[in-house]
């Protein structure tokens, strides 16, 4: 483990209001990059080596979804299985996964949008700031890609942090996966 692990941990966990920040001033600060590049146990190794009392009340569960959206991930990349469910729409898509489904159910909850449903949920008062806030994500991409966006709506409620994480994902040409790139706008 070297202290730039532990530095890019303690950028990820360390972000000071990030919901006002704009997209990408948060992406250099977070240092996401980097995080969802770095080896895991070196990762996990300088978390451990954070000081307790420089922890706040957040850090443990933030760092565990931090991880687990990594490993899901790599793993849905491996797989291929998003792009086997919804790749059959050629413009930018978001894909929400809902992981704080998975406490209750055993299961994630996943489910697209494109930039179509998403000006048709911006009709509903209760969806839309929520769908609003995407379409200009989706229209600043182009052609064939995911937004892979990591959600844990009850940890944001119980730390008023918000627990949510933006991957790029785009098909190769072999078999219609690829790695998820990393441009989180997130932390």
């Amino acid at each position: 483990m070297t202290n730039d692990a532990e530095e890019i941990v303690r950028a990820m966990l360390g972000i000071q209001d990030p919901v006002s920040i704009k997209a990408e001033e948060r992406h250099k600060q977070s240092r996401a990059s980097e995080f969802f590049n770095a080896e895991e146990e070196d990762l996990v190794n300088a978390y451990l080596c954070i000081p307790v009392r420089e922890k706040q009340p957040h850090f443990d569960s933030l760092f565990e979804f931090l991880i687990n959206v990594r490993r899901y991930a790599n793993a849905y990349q491996e797989s291929g299985e998003l792009w086997k469910a919804f790749g059959d729409c050629e413009a930018p898509q978001l894909v929400n996964i809902q992981m704080d489904a998975e406490r209750h159910t055993g299961r994630l909850a996943i489910a697209r949008f494109t930039r179509e449903k998403l000006v048709e949920l911006s009709q509903d008062p209760r969806q839309k700031m929520w769908a609003e806030f995407y379409i200009p994500r989706l229209d600043s991409l182009e052609g064939k890609i995911m937004v892979l966006l990591f959600t844990d709506d009850e940890k944001s409620q119980v730390f008023g942090f918000p627990f949510d994480v933006m991957l790029t994902s785009e098909p190769n040409n072999v078999d219609e996966q690829q790695a998820p790139t990393n441009t989180s706008d997130s932390r």
